[in-house]
């Protein structure tokens, strides 16, 4: 049941069905103006046999919709494009899909980084870092490469680019299959506090007081 939820969603939804759906629709609409521009030239001449001619066919909607009439282009190219209307949303899904299984890690992270605020030197060792998880054959899914940008933005912004770029390095020099994180905290304990620090650390006790 939930595969066929997914499969629905794909089909009724997104931009490619509506585009889809236009297109059918302007078909379709051009058949009913044509078919009615036919019925006002003739719109006399029916009245005229409409009483003298009791056995004529009748000039009813149901003889004249698309099915049925012969006339139109719009009715001809509607029922031509209409297996490729009909597949062009799960076709168009079916190749997203296939194009993010081939994407490899480096692609994957050139997509994603540009959501997150990550320096430019953070950014070429993180490119390094992909480049030596995938000689070791284990690559990134998608959610998962979201989850260490996001980790790496944040943990940046609380020690500096150099501290995240050592950090990376130091993982890959002990050839680590992930970035140990807490040795951030770690270094930044056992190294003696700047003199930035210092200043930061004496007005937080004064305002404390």
């Amino acid at each position: 049941m939930k595969m066929i939820k997914i499969e629905l969603k794909k089909a009724f939804t997104g931009s490619r069905f509506w585009l889809a759906f236009c297109i059918g629709q302007f078909l379709g609409i051009s058949s009913i103006l044509t078919v009615y521009r036919s019925w006002l030239s003739q719109r006399d001449y029916i009245q005229y046999w409409e009483n003298r001619f009791p056995v004529r066919q009748a000039y009813t909607l149901y003889n004249v919709w698309m099915l049925n009439e012969q006339l139109s282009i719009g009715r001809t190219l509607f029922f031509f494009w209409l297996p490729f209307l009909a597949a062009f949303p799960f076709a168009a899904s079916y190749y997203q899909e296939e194009k993010k299984k081939a994407e490899n890690t480096i692609q994957l992270f050139h997509r994603l980084v540009e959501d997150y605020n990550i320096s430019e030197p953070v950014r070429e060792k993180m490119e390094v870092w992909f480049r030596y998880k995938m000689e070791r054959k284990e690559s990134y899914k998608e959610q998962g490469m979201k989850s260490l940008l996001k980790k790496t933005e944040n943990n940046e912004g609380s020690y500096g680019a150099n501290e995240i770029c050592n950090l990376i390095e130091d993982c890959m020099a002990n050839n680590w299959k992930g970035i140990i994180w807490k040795i951030l905290e770690e270094r930044k304990q056992q190294r003696p506090a700047t003199r930035t620090e210092q200043i930061q650390q004496r007005v937080s006790e004064v305002d404390s007081w």
